[in-house]
């Protein structure tokens, strides 16, 4: 790449975040737009204890109690860790206002706040690129001092960055400590988080800990979000063995820390299974579809799935329903599509769309998508399955389409793929909230078998005996 390039990469980079700037304001982790009628732990000097207040009892971690005259903490703080680049600042853009605009809603104590954290700078471009991230947003913003990495001790940093901004010194009494959150967290910059749902959950959970929420799997984190009680996170800022055995895959590596203290068999593992979960398309052990309890969901690596990611969780609000049901949004819609679905060139959308009911529930762009290449796949359907598909089944099979088909990281799935296989995978995973590729792969093609030898489609019985044999 020549010189040019990075100017005018730094030059687009200073313009979106000026425009950012004017536009919502400089927002910080401490910033609330909910009216407070009594003082809360966000109005005192943040300060944390000369020493920790946790320790290590007959194999149990233990931590001191705080004063009850404390003021309320929020639910919790959450480190977005993040890299420089135009693509990710426009994650952080949207994330940031996303989260605003959600905690304007909630009380004081039902808040997240939202740290961003970076390595420090490998390039003189990321330099320049983190100036302005901290020029921009110098309460939010959180440059380690170790350079950027994944496994090299990131996330040990910002555990115990964490440790030193989560107390306040206590209002009335010298000498003590109240908590700032109630909850340390980490998650991806390619995460969305649903946060009302989060603070619920963290809010019934006992104070005594030590806590640990999030997906636990094979005895390590899973990186796209957890989160941990304040007892936790003074044992990692002060015991010597994170420092010991910081390098290696960051979330097996504090699952690591815990077995090396013998401390794991003492820690509250709240796994929320499928309430964390990946895009529903990823080759990932946490892979699941969306649901009305999803939480977090992680893999939301360009705009058309952070788009997703967020609609998906918050719902699809009218100023984005009315563009993506525009004549020109389906026209766009249909060219993104020919190159899967052919036959689309001479389909009549707005046709096809009449038929659609979309739902504001959820991201609005899979629905749409399954509304303008159904009349191709119920074209499609009589010659694999004879027997009657319900509505429901229907939006299923066409959303599943929907998801997989631009997947870059599944492209091979599909390269020379028949639409019959795919209409068969789509098929296969009814039911299932976390369908794997290769199990769908593997029935499609048996039931593609199936009906070539007896010469007929597949009643659903035949269907779900595949499907139970898993062939």
């Amino acid at each position: 790449m020549n010189i040019q390039f990075f100017l005018l990469l730094s030059c687009m980079s200073v313009i979106f975040m000026l425009l950012s700037y004017i536009a919502i304001g400089n927002v910080s982790p401490v910033d609330s737009r909910q009216p407070r009628t009594q003082s809360t732990s966000q109005d005192f000097t943040i300060k944390a204890p000369p020493s920790s207040l946790a320790s290590i009892e007959n194999g149990f971690l233990r931590m001191k109690p705080l004063p009850s005259t404390c003021p309320p903490p929020k639910a919790a703080l959450i480190g977005v860790l993040g890299t420089t680049g135009l693509n990710s600042t426009a994650h952080r853009q949207i994330l940031r206002e996303t989260y605003r605009r959600v905690n304007a809603k909630l009380d004081w104590e039902n808040q997240i706040d939202f740290m961003f954290v970076f390595g420090n700078a490998l390039t003189w471009e990321a330099e320049y690129e983190l100036t302005l991230e901290e020029m921009t947003y110098p309460e939010d913003t959180h440059v380690l001092e170790r350079e950027e990495n994944m496994n090299d001790g990131k996330t040990m940093d910002w555990l115990g960055y964490a440790r030193t901004i989560m107390y306040i010194e206590h209002p009335t009494e010298p000498g003590k400590f109240c908590l700032r959150y109630r909850f340390i967290g980490k998650t991806d910059d390619d995460s969305v988080i649903h946060i009302p749902r989060l603070s619920e959950k963290l809010l019934k959970l006992p104070a005594q800990g030590p806590h640990y929420v999030g997906r636990y799997h094979n005895q390590f984190m899973a990186g796209l979000g957890y989160l941990m009680s304040p007892d936790l996170i003074e044992w990692i800022h002060h015991s010597p063995i994170p420092g010991q055995h910081a390098l290696g895959h960051e979330d097996y590596q504090v699952g690591f820390w815990f077995r090396e203290a013998k401390i794991n068999n003492t820690i509250q593992f709240h796994d929320q299974g499928f309430l964390f979960h990946d895009l529903e398309e990823s080759n990932n052990f946490a892979r699941a579809r969306s649901t009305k309890e999803s939480i977090v969901i992680h893999l939301c690596k360009d705009m058309a799935r952070m788009f997703r990611c967020i609609a998906d969780l918050y719902g699809t609000p009218p100023v984005a329903m009315k563009r993506l049901s525009s004549a020109k949004s389906l026209e766009l819609h249909k060219r993104r599509l020919l190159a899967v679905f052919p036959d689309l060139k001479s389909t009549d959308i707005q046709k096809s769309f009449e038929r659609a009911t979309l739902s504001d529930t959820f991201n609005a762009a899979s629905q749409v998508d399954a509304a303008l290449i159904r009349p191709i796949v119920e074209k499609i359907m009589p010659t694999l399955i004879r027997d009657p598909v319900s509505e429901e089944d229907w939006m299923h099979i066409l959303t599943h389409i929907s998801a997989r088909i631009y997947d870059l990281k599944r492209a091979d799935d599909f390269k020379d793929t028949p639409i019959e296989r795919i209409i068969l995978r789509a098929v296969n995973s009814i039911g299932v909230i976390d369908s794997a590729g290769w199990n769908e792969d593997r029935v499609a093609k048996t039931m593609m078998k199936i009906i070539k030898e007896q010469g007929s489609p597949l009643t659903w019985e035949q269907v779900n005996e595949c499907r139970k044999n898993g062939w």
